[in-house]
């Protein structure tokens, strides 16, 4: 039997909101225990997680951490659920590594309704690519009894993005924008994913001349870094050619309105090597859970978690409107009841 270790490490979260209405993509509201599976000698850590890929027939969902009871009705890992009649079809109770296929788990489930000789079978391929999708995805099948699904794998991460707390992941490959620069009678052009057609081949980042154009970083380089401590979320990148090094770095300030605006060039000490510029981005509003435990002076601590509720809570008795708040997860109001930036 392939062996499959659960270590689960459990997080809480708590998010207080007030008259605001969440509407970007880098906001994280939900928190995971984790568990862990053991692929030869390498070992892989998965959050507990809820999947769901809907198609016009059928929903299918699965966890590779914990029962899926409260979707599936039953102890059942992973199940389908038919959209014509709302019949629920078992996948399978328990996933496994699959020891002929690298990186792959299969659950078996109840007997097919098409061949009742084989049992249900879910394969999730994990694969990492620079253009694979962060959701799973369902793969066509050689028959109505086996389910593949591609999914990424948790430790990968593809070119400008970035995994947070080993289970936030940072998507920022749509952020292919270019913006300039003009200071001093100096132009730059700056593409913080992928390559940037006023500058050389492969190259992201230069400086425009009336001769052509310096290089300032390669595509190659490209990668982004978010400081937790700071809540800073940083484009990076370098070009290097002998002993020629320069290297680059964008604040992505967060603004709700625009995914790139108002970049500013900030000097620095030394000039010509280093390069620094600030530009504001929704994809800098970045919201990470926050521990949901408080403690007490008397060294007892409470979980807060049980207090959230989908539509938040309702503050009465301000002189003017009402206060909306939630705890341990995102407020969920209709729209325009909070409205406002972050």
């Amino acid at each position: 039997m392939n062996l499959f270790v659960k270590q689960f490490t459990t997080l809480f979260a708590i998010s207080i909101f007030a008259n605001f209405v969440i509407a970007i993509p880098q906001i994280f509201t939900d928190t995971y225990a984790f568990c862990e599976y053991e692929f030869g000698e390498k070992k892989v850590t998965f959050p507990d997680k809820l999947w769901t890929i809907s198609t016009k027939d059928f929903t299918l969902h699965y966890s590779l951490c914990s029962s899926v009871q409260r979707i599936c009705h039953n102890q059942t890992s992973t199940c389908l659920i038919q959209k014509n009649n709302n019949q629920v079809i078992d996948l399978g109770h328990e996933f496994t590594t699959d020891a002929d296929e690298e990186f792959t788990l299969v659950s078996q489930g109840a007997k097919c309704s098409s061949n009742y000789r084989k049992n249900y079978i879910l394969k999730i391929s994990l694969q990492c690519s620079d253009s694979i999708k962060s959701k799973p995805r369902l793969m066509s099948s050689e028959d109505d009894c086996t389910f593949e699904v591609i999914m990424m794998k948790p430790d990968c991460e593809p070119k400008c993005t970035e995994i947070v707390a080993g289970a936030y992941l940072l998507d920022l490959r749509s952020l292919k924008k270019t913006f300039q620069v003009e200071v001093d009678s100096k132009k730059f052009s700056v593409t913080l994913c992928g390559s940037n057609r006023e500058c050389p081949n492969e190259i992201g980042a230069c400086e425009i001349l009336q001769n052509g154009a310096t290089p300032l970083a390669s595509v190659e380089s490209q990668h982004f870094n978010y400081d937790v401590t700071k809540d800073e979320l940083t484009a990076r990148g370098r070009y290097k050619q002998g002993r020629v090094v320069r290297d680059v770095q964008v604040l992505l300030k967060c603004n709700w309105d625009t995914d790139l605006a108002n970049a500013t060039y900030k000097k620095v000490p030394v000039q010509g090597k280093h390069y620094r510029f600030e530009v504001e981005s929704s994809f800098g509003c970045i919201k990470l859970p926050q521990s949901c435990v408080v403690s007490s002076f008397g060294n007892l601590h409470y979980d807060l978690s049980k207090l959230y509720r989908s539509q938040g809570w309702t503050v009465s008795g301000f002189p003017r409107g009402k206060l909306f708040l939630n705890i341990c997860g995102s407020l969920d109001q209709p729209e325009g009841v909070c409205s406002g930036n972050f």
